[in-house]
């Protein structure tokens, strides 16, 4: 995942489990990070709806992530 720098699913160690899931269509768990907030996990999961409707357009995913862009460097100081 982009904001853990882990690969999806790492915590699988063998092939069969990673097919189990994919078969199973669940759902990655939420990773145990402080910087992953309840907006940050929100936006993902609805990313990873399987009704197309429910995820957010391309146009939807830039605002949100530039919006916390800014956030993001205006609590490191480095301005807005």
């Amino acid at each position: 995942m982009l904001q853990t720098g882990n690969l999806p699913w790492s915590h699988l160690t063998r092939e069969i489990q990673m097919y189990q899931v994919i078969m199973e269509r669940q759902k990655h768990p939420r990773p145990a990070d402080d910087h992953i907030t309840d907006q940050h996990w929100n936006f993902m999961t609805s990313c990873w709806s399987r009704m197309v409707i429910n995820r957010p357009s391309a146009e939807e995913a830039l605002l949100f992530i530039n919006s916390e862009l800014i956030l993001h460097d205006r609590g490191s100081g480095n301005g807005g």
